[in-house]
């Protein structure tokens, strides 16, 4: 953690003294009524390997996800995506639904509080098959130099497990069973970011964004237990509360007209908590998306 807190100062001192002249804003006229809009966005998102909160699965899965998100004037928001993977004959084996509301106080503070559903199919196991709700809370605060903030994610589900059919030591034939296996996290993200702005690139209604941004997981890991843990019969997954792991990224993002959209985000993973049998070592991930947008004033 020494050597993380060094890590996070050199960012931001170097964020602000030697790239902060790159950093644009547009001021906002303060007796001028700003317009309200409704938008409506398409997205379709890559990852070279399938994530879920700072950890990988032990085999790259690529994921392809496309989604539509509605957000309302006053920034209630609903969502929802569909998974495609290699793990599975089904065009999609995952369906997410996601509702929230983001709401702002200033020009420097926002916070957002959401809830989302998986529905997976019967076929599905990937790392975060056995999680099908997630509660999320999220407060920031912009401190020009600075992007911060902290997330919090209760998340929780089940599955099931069987027991194959086998002769004891008397030779007495054990019948098979199943039972199900309850699991719920607690998960702390800390996320700094600083953004960077490039206007006019090639023409006049674009811009390119330049965000480095270095994520910190802290938390629980019951749901990565049961899930790698094929052995487990028993309902005791209670895991210590510790460091995860922590996420480096580099983001670059590039915007025309407001509407169109087109991202590709390096992460480089280091874990530092992980469930027995899996390897302790770092993980590259690299994620792409394209999105549009349309928007109506209210």
């Amino acid at each position: 953690m020494k050597n993380l807190v060094v890590l996070l100062s050199c960012l931001s001192l170097f964020s602000y003294g030697l790239l902060g002249q790159l950093n644009d804003t547009i001021p906002v006229d303060s007796n001028e009524v700003q317009p309200k809009y409704n938008r409506l966005r398409f997205a379709l998102n890559y990852s070279s390997a399938n994530t879920f909160f700072g950890n990988k699965d032990s085999v790259n899965i690529p994921i392809l996800t496309p989604s539509v998100k509605f957000t309302l004037h006053n920034n209630l928001f609903a969502c929802a995506s569909l998974v495609h993977s290699n793990t599975t004959k089904l065009l999609f084996d995952e369906l997410n639904v996601q509702l929230g509301y983001r709401f702002f106080y200033g020009e420097n503070f926002d916070a957002s509080i959401s809830y989302t559903r998986y529905f997976y199919d019967s076929k599905v196991g990937r790392i975060n098959s056995v999680v099908q709700n997630d509660i999320n809370a999220y407060a920031a605060y912009d401190f020009s130099f600075l992007y911060t903030g902290l997330s919090f994610d209760y998340t929780f589900g089940s599955t099931s497990q069987a027991t194959k059919a086998r002769f004891n030591k008397k030779g007495q034939l054990k019948k098979a069973t199943s039972f199900t296996l309850s699991s719920n996290d607690y998960t702390f993200t800390w996320m700094n970011s600083r953004q960077f702005y490039w206007y006019e690139v090639f023409h006049s209604s674009d811009k390119f964004i330049l965000t480095p941004e270095i994520d910190v997981y802290y938390g629980t890991q019951n749901g990565l237990q049961v899930y790698g843990d094929k052995k487990l019969e028993t309902q005791n997954t209670s895991s210590g509360f510790g460091l995860k792991s922590v996420a480096f990224n580099l983001d670059a993002m590039y915007v025309i007209d407001n509407r169109l959209t087109f991202n590709i985000s390096p992460y480089y993973t280091v874990p530092y908590d992980v469930t027995s049998g899996e390897r302790l070592e770092p993980f590259f991930v690299l994620y792409g998306g394209v999105y549009y947008t349309l928007k109506w004033e209210k």
